[in-house]
């Protein structure tokens, strides 16, 4: 007699199944019953392309994050051996890491979502069911994914914005597929909300990229025109550094300042032609009261000796360039002037 149950064979008089222990009935109990078939789970759908796409460029963003904190904390405590290995060896290592699992995601969830589907479509345009036409070209695959070696954009972006399959009746994208239990997917068509967000994502990285490549091609260009404005013409540099003297003797003097009852020593500068003018004033006389010649005879001699032999005046010797004493009366008329270089040394 077999078990109304699990159809297990039992001998004759058994009142209990040797296998499930169910109660046995009377006799009659002999023809063999077909077991209940064990309900078997319905297969989930597999992750979408999506998911493989954006999972390791998370990932890389959050690896960035990590190395600008581990950075940070290197400026602050200063390098060790374990920071140097985590920026030198581990984290480029994920990086690497990451970067490959871009392309095995795409082919994986390629891969995946074809199988998942047995290719039979329902049409939300015209209402037709049966097998699908293939919305891709072999050439156009092959091409992609030849492209994916030169800029993985353009794979990723085709799989989102085109279709596996299209009807064969009305050309229309607009389709729901059926998966291995038989269920057809809510009709769709092209890339959904998540498939326009990493466009806009890849779009903004990519406009990133040239802005950086840009911003670097600036800034070399900015530093090699500063080299060659500091390495141009001589007599800019030279000005530019007698203007720097003109300041700093001007501060050290505090001037205009009284140098005796009749001399004011009202300012020290440099002149376009790379001259440093030293400019005085009489306060006591006009210029009607001096006679120039007098007065240049009796104080050039000191001025020579000042520019050819003292020593604050060598940078000046060095340079080559002139000094040139200018007085002016009580209102503030020229008397006269002297000028010396180094051909005035002997």
């Amino acid at each position: 007699m077999y078990c109304s149950k699990c159809g297990i064979e039992n001998s004759k008089g058994a009142k209990f199944c040797k296998d499930c222990g169910t109660q046995m009935g009377n006799d009659a109990e002999t023809t063999p019953q077909t077991p209940s078939p064990v309900p078997q789970p319905p297969s989930k759908p597999p992750k979408s392309v999506l998911f493989y796409v954006l999972t390791p460029i998370l990932v890389f963003v959050g690896i960035i994050v990590f190395w600008g904190v581990v950075n940070l904390i290197a400026e602050s405590s200063g390098p060790s051996p374990v920071l140097e290995f985590i920026n030198n060896v581990l984290i480029p290592f994920i990086i690497g890491i990451a970067f490959l699992a871009l392309p095995i995601g795409i082919i994986y969830g390629i891969y995946a979502n074809s199988k998942h589907y047995d290719g039979t479509i329902k049409c939300g345009n015209c209402s037709y069911v049966g097998p699908g036409k293939s919305g891709r070209s072999t050439w156009a695959q092959v091409t992609v994914w030849i492209l994916f070696f030169f800029s993985p954009l353009i794979t990723i972006i085709y799989y989102l914005v085109t279709h596996k399959y299209v009807c064969p009746k009305c050309d229309s994208t607009f389709i729901g597929l059926r998966d291995v239990n038989g269920h057809f997917s809510a009709a769709k068509s092209g890339m959904g909300p998540l498939g326009i967000v990493l466009l806009v994502f890849l779009f903004i990285s990519i406009i990133g990229i040239l802005a950086a490549v840009v911003l670097a091609s600036l800034n070399d260009a900015r530093e090699a025109g500063l080299e060659a404005a500091n390495n141009s013409i001589a007599p800019t540099t030279l000005n530019q550094e007698l203007i720097e003297a003109e300041k700093g003797l001007n501060s050290l003097f505090n001037l205009p300042a009284m140098l005796d009852e009749e001399t004011r020593l009202d300012r020290i500068y440099a002149s376009t032609d790379n001259k440093m003018n030293y400019k005085y004033t009489l306060v006591n006389y006009k210029s009607s009261e001096i006679i120039w010649a007098d007065f240049k005879n009796e104080i050039e001699p000191s001025l020579e000796e000042f520019y050819c032999d003292d020593s604050t005046s060598e940078y000046y010797r060095d340079k080559d360039v002139p000094m040139r004493w200018s007085y002016h009366d009580m209102d503030n008329k020229v008397i006269g002037f002297i000028e010396l270089s180094n051909k005035d040394c002997i």
